[in-house]
This record gives structure tokens, C-alpha cells and sequence, in this order.
């Protein structure tokens, strides 16, 4: 198993324990690497939990992808899993995993669900849930494995793959615009475009803690970074995008520029784009509101949008890095039929 990691040492602690406990269970060998790119005492704290859990610990570098590279090339085993480090794994894990290598010798990877864990009560946490694209990884990405049977690509935080095929398809992509978002999406993409198939195993449970989501500065920083990774994934695979016009960001672009062609001189002209996202932002609060929640509501739907337009500014800022404007018209399909295969009892 391979975690990348960056601080986080009591969490770590909390993975590494279930995870002996999970080697017992499976009665195979096996082994568990952290790689760390976290400064100063608290990285030489996590190399101590290793030590004291039987992991091994190597530094690595910032990128996460690249982490998890250097992981999987220093791991002794034909079957590498990737489990992140704000993560614990069931008793079953390893043994569950095995099962569907053996059961199906000729795939290439296996997915499990990853189930949240820990408080869920909190303002941060009721936002995320009705935001439209962070409801997404909430309420779909996480628990795909217990959907279908087979599937295009898998949310590193519970994923295992052979060996040859992590090497023929060179890992990670190491060149993502952010230190981390949207290189597993790719990875399990190209694995799929190989020919290797992906398939699921529902008694593999992760559980993956929300005490990494519950502060709202964190998570508007996450979502961002989000909307940039959906960036560079419609450049990576132009072929799985479909044609998108709501960008709030862009339809403001657009007012302000037909505001000054329409009024050079009217001063309050030029606040046309302000206006128009103004309007696109209460009109989407209005959408959400539900009737008689009060004041309340109203601040927790106005959270709940600012969440989405800061996805959306994400793909903005990748459009400008990337130098691809066409791409604001584009979203990226995260489901593709041609590798999604729905179980049978699930349909």
C-alpha cells in the first residue's frame, strides 16, 4: 500500500494501525509505504509513527502523483494499493481486494467504496453537501464501487492496480497544473484506454474522515483547485468533454464587454459584468432556497452557491494557465458509458 501525505501525523497514525490489522486478517505478505514531503519536527514525528507501525517512510515530493510514484516503484509486491493518508481501511481490505484479482485474473485494477466517517453536523459540511460539484465527490465518486461492477477510473483513496500495468501506463501524470486534483481521474483513464478493465469491489471499504473538511477556508481552497483540475482534464481528454455554457464567470465577461460596445461612454456601464454576476449568484441562491427556512437558509444557500462559483473560477484560472478559452465552454464527462458498467442488483 502506498499513502502520500503531508502533515496529518494523527491521522496517518490512525491508518497505519488498521492497516496491521488488515495484513492480519489477509495472512499474506505485505507492506505499507508513506511518502512525505512534510518540514521540520513534525516530518521527523511521522517517520517515527512508521517505524513504530512498520511502515516504511521516504521523502518525497510536493506533487502527489509524484508521491505516489515513488511509492509504487519502491514496492515489493505484484499488486500495489493506494489508500490516502485522512483514510483508515476495514479488516477485510487487503483480503477483499485479493478476492476480485483472483476471482477475475485479467483486470488491471480494482476500486473500492469509500465510505465518510466522523462528524457530520457541521455548517462547513451541510454547504459541501448541496454544492453542486463538491455534492458530486460526496454523494457519487466515493461510493461508484458499490454502483458498478466495472469503471473508467477511481478515486485514489481506495484503488489498487498490478504492478505491470501502474509501469505500462507510467504511473501518475506528474504535470498537473495543481499539487494535487485530477491525476487519478487520468490515471484510471489511460489504464481503461490500455485495455486493462477496472473492476469494483464493494466489501473493500475505506473510511475516509471529515475532520478535513469541516472549515470552509480549507474547503473553498479545495474546491478551486477542483475547478482546475477539470481544466486540465478537458486539455489531457478532449474526447470525454461536453459542451457547456454556465459559467457564471464567462456570461459576466460576456455582459461587461457588450456594455461597453453598447454604452462607451455611461460610466456605470462598465459595472455590467459585476451586475450580471450579481444576478447569476442571487438567481442561484433563489433556485436552492427552500421555503421557510428563514435567514438561515438563505445564508446557508448563498455558501452553497459561493462553493460552486469558486469551482467555476478554478476552471477560469486553468483556461488562463493552459491559454485554452474554449475550454470555459466544456466540461468534462466523468462517467463514460463505454467503461461504466452497472451491477446487475444496482440497476
Amino acid at each position: 500500500m502506498v499513502t502520500p501525505t503531508l502533515g496529518n501525523p494523527e491521522l496517518v497514525e490512525e491508518l497505519l494501525r488498521s492497516t496491521v490489522l488488515a495484513g492480519r486478517t489477509a495472512g499474506v505478505p505485505w507492506e505499507h509505504i508513506v511518502v512525505d514531503s512534510t518540514p521540520g519536527p513534525a516530518g521527523q514525528l511521522l517517520a517515527q509513527i512508521c517505524r513504530r507501525h512498520g511502515a516504511s517512510y521516504l521523502r518525497g515530493p510536493d506533487r502527489v502523483g509524484a508521491k505516489r510514484n515513488l511509492g509504487a516503484r519502491s514496492a515489493a509486491y505484484d499488486i500495489v494499493a493506494f489508500v490516502d493518508s485522512d483514510c483508515t481501511v476495514v479488516p477485510r481490505f487487503f483480503t477483499a481486494h485479493l478476492a476480485a484479482y483472483r476471482e477475475q485474473p485479467d483486470v488491471g485494477g480494482v476500486a473500492g467504496p469509500t465510505d465518510l466517517h466522523g462528524p457530520d453536523d457541521t455548517f462547513a459540511l451541510r454547504a459541501l453537501r448541496r454544492a453542486r460539484q463538491y455534492r458530486s465527490w460526496f454523494e457519487r465518486d466515493l461510493s461508484w464501487p458499490r454502483r458498478y461492477a466495472e469503471m473508467g477510473w477511481s478515486t485514489t483513496s481506495n484503488l489498487s492496480v498490478r504492478a505491470d500495468v501502474f509501469r505500462a501506463v507510467g504511473g501518475f501524470d506528474e504535470r498537473t497544473l495543481t499539487v494535487v486534483g485530477g491525476e487519478d481521474v487520468d490515471f484510471g483513464i489511460r489504464v481503461r484506454k490500455a485495455g486493462h478493465r477496472i473492476v469494483t469491489s464493494p466489501d473493500a471499504v475505506v473510511l475516509h474522515t471529515t475532520m478535513t473538511a469541516t472549515r470552509l477556508g480549507r474547503v473553498a481552497r479545495r474546491v478551486f483547485r477542483y475547478g482546475q483540475a477539470e481544466g486540465w482534464l478537458c486539455q489531457r481528454h478532449p474526447e470525454l468533454t461536453a459542451p457547456d455554457y454556465r459559467n457564471p464567470f464567462v456570461i459576466a465577461a460576456a455582459a461587461g464587454v457588450a456594455g461597453l460596445v453598447l454604452f462607451p461612454r455611461a460610466p456605470r456601464a462598465r459595472h455590467a459584468a459585476v451586475a450580471a454576476l450579481a444576478v447569476l449568484a442571487a438567481r442561484e441562491v433563489a433556485s436552492r432556497h427552500e421555503r421557510g427556512s428563514g435567514a438561515v437558509g438563505v445564508v446557508h444557500d448563498s455558501v452553497c452557491t459561493g462553493l460552486d462559483m469558486v469551482f467555476d473560477a478554478g476552471k477560469v484560472a486553468a483556461a488562463v494557465q493552459q491559454r485554452r478559452p474554449g475550454d470555459l465552454f466544456r466540461r468534462f464527462r466523468y462517467v463514460q458509458d463505454q467503461w461504466f458498467v452497472a451491477r446487475e442488483d444496482a440497476r
